[in-house]
């Protein structure tokens, strides 16, 4: 841009290094073995509401020993992060729907935004490396916990109320 014959260019980056950590429910137990594949803006139909069933993963990662695993440099765009496998053990399971990630490198803040109620947060994250610094973004996925429904019927045996205790 133009200003007051001065030209302003910004140093912007054509995409993002981002991350996941796949947790227990309350965020504290990182949870290794799930999996996860990584969708294009395609990945539901014109409708917006609809699987595309041709879509097709950009990529898959497994969450580590430490719960991390890493999507890689995403450009600018919508994404979809969809758990295909659950850890293994305590009941886990996959999310119930996917995790949509917006990137946007020329936000200073929050380039990195999503909408889900199965993230806890997104961080900035820096790491000084011994020769480098290193900088991406981590989403906390939680996990979903299982549930059950179960029917009951009361029974009562109490002589048919005979001492008028029934609530």
């Amino acid at each position: 841009a133009k200003k007051n014959n001065l030209y302003v260019f910004r140093n912007c980056p054509e995409a993002l290094a981002v991350s996941i950590l796949k947790t227990t429910e309350d965020g504290e137990t990182a949870l290794p073995g799930a999996v996860f594949s990584l969708y294009g803006d395609d990945y539901y139909a014109a409708d917006g509401t609809t699987v595309n069933t041709d879509a097709e993963a950009i990529k898959s990662v497994t969450t580590g020993s430490d719960g991390k695993a890493s999507l890689g440099s995403l450009a600018n765009g919508t994404y979809y992060l969809v758990e295909t496998v659950a850890p293994s053990g305590m009941g886990y399971k996959v999310l119930s729907a996917p995790v949509k990630i917006m990137v946007d490198a020329t936000v200073v803040n929050n380039a990195v935004t999503y909408q889900s109620t199965s993230v806890k947060d997104v961080q900035k994250v820096t790491e000084n490396g011994t020769t480098t610094q290193v900088t991406y973004y981590l989403i906390t996925v939680k996990d979903d916990p299982e549930t059950t429904e179960v029917s009951v019927q009361k029974v009562w045996n109490d002589n048919n109320n005979a001492y008028n205790m029934r609530p």
